[in-house]
């Protein structure tokens, strides 16, 4: 298996849109810069490896990693997909399980996109669809997978892929 596994991901990533100043921002040189918000229940140690990586490999798309660790994070990335980064394993799908059920209640997020850091097993991934959407009704999908030592080609080909997602912009004093 690639480092990078995106079996079934490419068409479940809407493609950005261009709001109504797009156009003018690009003719005067001010684009915005745009973020994929995560929120993450891997290890402190795994998230923090995951975050520097996915980091450097955004920002040459003009993307940046926003981690949702406050209310006001989460606020940011209302209206958009969250992506949600955790391991391959039972226990890593529960507490992202609890997490999605949290966001649900807390900022009535309802579309969900999973970035696995290492692969799962069949199983985990659609018993986690099937029991988010029957109880929480929510949309959960599978953004990627990322090898736990990805090389650099599969992280480059995984940032591009996020960045060219429908990703919330960041507010000017985010991109200071």
């Amino acid at each position: 298996m690639s480092a990078l596994h995106a079996e079934g991901a490419a068409p479940l990533l809407a493609p950005k849109r261009d709001d109504q100043a797009a156009g003018l921002r690009r003719l005067l040189g001010a684009e915005r810069r745009r973020m994929l918000p995560v929120a993450s229940v891997l290890s402190a140690r795994s998230h923090e490896a995951l975050a520097s990586r996915l980091r450097a490999a955004l920002a040459p798309h003009g993307c940046a990693l926003r981690v949702l660790d406050e209310p006001a994070d989460w606020d940011a990335a209302r209206g958009h997909d969250v992506f949600v980064a955790l391991a391959g394993d039972f226990e890593s799908a529960t507490a992202a399980y609890a997490l999605v059920k949290a966001a649900v209640a807390s900022h009535g997020k309802r579309r969900f996109q999973l970035l696995f850091h290492g692969a799962p097993g069949r199983a985990i991934v659609s018993r986690f669809k099937r029991v988010t959407e029957r109880f929480l009704a929510v949309d959960v999908r599978v953004a990627g997978v990322l090898a736990r030592q990805p090389g650099a080609r599969s992280l480059a080909e995984l940032a591009a892929k996020l960045a060219d997602a429908d990703l919330p912009e960041l507010s000017p004093s985010d991109q200071e």
